[in-house]
């Protein structure tokens, strides 16, 4: 049996763990060179503790080798909310983020950094991983995209197509100045209406694909979704 002269277990890693990274049935581990008992698979690791391995082939229990351990940091799982965008607390590390859907969690393809804008409202989660460790966070619910200003209300004016490519007609009860806002908060493009009087507005040449909010003079807004 060779001697492993080094093992890295995770932070919180039992004695199960530390078997597992040798890919051999029949270890035992133990605490010391000449205790008989071994540790129970349930025991935790400590970090710069030195166990002793042995393998039992055909009923014969070999001599017993040294394992130096380290046990890796333990990895913040908390993440913050902030304007519909969720932040890992953990700095340095690896990040994937998840759309929590109840029945398994969806894979958010590209979405790897330590902050995710949300671009729909949801229960979101990520998992943290450094040097190979991970944990992951609770699932955060996101109601408010962009900005807090900007809330869904349709009860001021309709808009068609919705999603659109090109054009978009509002009818609202009220006239004024109206807003397209992105999820940033920001305003791309501005228009009037007249109350009650149906509106075109034209949007395929100005704005890229993707989520807007349409904002009416008294803050209410319609989502606006633009697809080309």
């Amino acid at each position: 049996m060779d001697i492993y002269l080094g093992a890295y277990v995770c932070h919180g890693g039992t004695i199960a763990d530390l078997s597992l990274l040798f890919s051999e049935d029949n270890i035992k581990i133990y605490v010391d060179a000449t205790t008989e008992t071994p540790l129970a698979e349930t025991d935790l690791v400590i970090n710069g503790n030195q166990y002793y391995i042995s393998k039992t082939i055909n009923g014969c229990e070999s001599d017993r080798s040294v394992i130096e351990v380290t046990v890796g940091s333990e990895i913040n799982n908390e993440a913050t909310l902030n304007a519909g965008v969720i932040t890992a607390t953990q700095s340095n590390a690896s990040y994937q983020w998840f759309a929590c859907t109840g029945e398994g969690d969806e894979y958010l393809d590209g979405e790897t950094g330590q902050s995710f804008t949300a671009t729909e409202p949801g229960d979101y989660k990520v998992w943290v991983s450094v040097l190979g460790c991970s944990v992951e966070s609770i699932c955060i619910t996101v109601s408010t995209l962009g900005t807090t200003e900007i809330t869904d209300n349709k009860s001021n004016f309709s808009m068609y197509p919705n999603p659109s490519s090109s054009q978009v007609k509002i009818k609202s009860s009220l006239g004024g100045q109206f807003k397209i806002i992105n999820q940033l908060g920001q305003t791309v493009k501005s228009f009037n209406a007249t109350a009650t009087i149906e509106t075109t507005v034209f949007v395929g040449g100005d704005l890229s694909e993707g989520i807007y909010f349409v904002q009416g003079t008294d803050g209410a807004s319609e989502k606006l979704m633009i697809k080309k």
